[in-house]
This record gives C-alpha cells, structure tokens and sequence, in this order.
C-alpha cells in the first residue's frame, strides 16, 4: 500500500471525517482525495519529463500539489522554501526538467469544494 491508496482507503472509510488541518482550513479524506485526483489530472502532467519541482511549505495546497504529482505517476523533487540560491541552483542543474513555476500556479487555483475554516 503507498500513500495515495491510503488516502483512498480513509476516503472510503471516513469520507466526511477531518483528515488534514493546517492554520486556515480543514478539509476532509474525501475532499483530500477529490482535489488530489483533479490535481493530477491536470494537462500540466502530459508530456512532462518524470520529475516535477515543488517548493514545500506548510499548507493543505501543498498536501494536494504532493500527492497529486505522486498520483500523476511523477517523481516528486521537494524544494524548502528557504533554500538558498546557490543551492537552488545545484538542484536545478540536477533535473532534466523541474516545472516549479507551473505546479505553483496550479497549486494556487487549487479550490475547495467545502473548506471548514478553522476558529
């Protein structure tokens, strides 16, 4: 079992219960999923090379963008938001094709059907 078919499980299993929280919204194991699924079916995984940049902070919008990558059938390359430039730069040359700056976009208009904002 991987991560993706653990969330799927939980959404079968808990599909209303509050599965992910971060400072301004809670979202549940089916909505996770919903997202995650939509994520990843994005025209931005066709025709893509195996791995796909993501600058990682702390926030359900990055939980989707992660999983939907891994969902997509892509390899993850996670960069901290506090990296340096040098560093950056190191990673990039790494990649063949690292598509930072398209995943954040998307990653931006992610929509909540029904986000529960938190108290």
């Amino acid at each position: 079992m991987n991560i993706i078919d653990s969330l799927r499980n939980n959404a079968e299993k808990y599909p209303s219960k509050i599965g992910f929280i971060d400072e301004e919204t809670k979202i549940t194991f089916q909505e996770m999923l919903n997202c995650v699924e939509k994520f990843s079916s994005s025209e931005l995984f066709k025709n893509k090379n195996e791995t796909i940049g993501l600058i990682l902070e702390n926030s359900i919008q990055d939980i989707i963008a992660y999983l939907g990558i891994i969902n997509s059938g892509k390899i993850v390359h996670i960069i901290p938001p506090n990296i340096t430039k040098k560093n950056f730069i190191n990673q990039i040359k790494q990649e063949v094709d690292v598509d930072i700056k398209e995943v954040e976009i998307i990653k931006e208009n992610i929509v909540f059907k029904t986000p529960g904002k938190l108290n």
